[in-house]
């Protein structure tokens, strides 16, 4: 409702459980000049015992192309309201995790030229109770439903090959952050059932897909991300020490 009804010519969101700089967005629009698509700035990390971890944005790539060149959210950035209209891009509302990288992924594929601010200005609530980020029930699922709405948007604009290995790397992060987490919390049915579904998604959109996930920001070799006996393994061990 409020991308329909904005007037401006940028946009920029904040979660509800987030706050930003007093002057984020009037340095952030200072950036969004001439051909400039996006801007994105750095982020603030806020623990629930109030410390703060400053994550300033060292990528020196500006080609929004490259889809992994920046974080997954939207909350960090700036986008131009006549490239949302014009490709009617929005938020699917039937999901609650990784709806925001469906809208940044659909963006970036007809954004021509991105600015990256280090200073950060987004304060990012990592551990706040109750959370979206933290929920540990189905809707972990939606990560791997939006990561589908995105190849099949791609598919659909005839680009799936072009972009398939960024979208590769952005999925194996997803996957990989989240297997994670599965140590801060015991859910044997639901840890399982998202290792199967990500197979499957993976299997279903990539080949050769293993290599680029075991290899995923790491110099050795991680196998048993790929091997779904182990992680089943791992998954009721961990849990039964818990």
């Amino acid at each position: 409702m409020g991308i329909q009804r904005a007037t401006s010519k940028c946009i920029g969101f904040v979660d509800s459980d987030d706050y930003i700089d007093a002057n984020m967005y009037e340095a952030m629009l200072k950036e969004m000049k001439g051909d400039v698509d996006l801007v994105c700035c750095g982020r603030y990390d806020v623990y629930a015992n109030n410390t703060v971890k400053e994550r300033i944005n060292t990528s020196g790539e500006t080609n929004p192309k490259k889809l992994s060149a920046t974080t997954a959210f939207t909350c960090d950035k700036l986008f131009r309201k006549d490239i949302i209209d014009k490709n009617n891009i929005r938020f699917p509302e039937e999901l609650k995790y990784a709806e925001d990288f469906y809208f940044l992924t659909t963006y970036k594929l007809y954004a021509e030229k991105m600015t990256i601010m280090p200073k950060p200005f987004y304060f990012y609530n990592i551990e706040q109770v109750g959370s979206i980020t933290n929920r540990r029930d189905e809707a972990l699922l939606d990560i791997i439903k939006s990561l589908r709405e995105i190849n099949e948007y791609f598919i659909s604009n005839n680009v799936f090959k072009e972009y398939e290995e960024e979208l590769l790397i952005c999925s194996a992060g997803f996957y990989i952050r989240r297997l994670s987490e599965f140590r801060k919390y015991r859910n044997t049915k639901l840890q399982r059932q998202f290792v199967k579904e990500f197979f499957k998604y993976f299997n279903e959109y990539f080949t050769n897909w293993k290599k680029t996930v075991n290899r995923y920001k790491t110099k050795k070799n991680k196998f048993y991300r790929t091997n779904k006996t182990i992680l089943n393994i791992y998954i009721a061990i961990n849990n039964w020490r818990k």
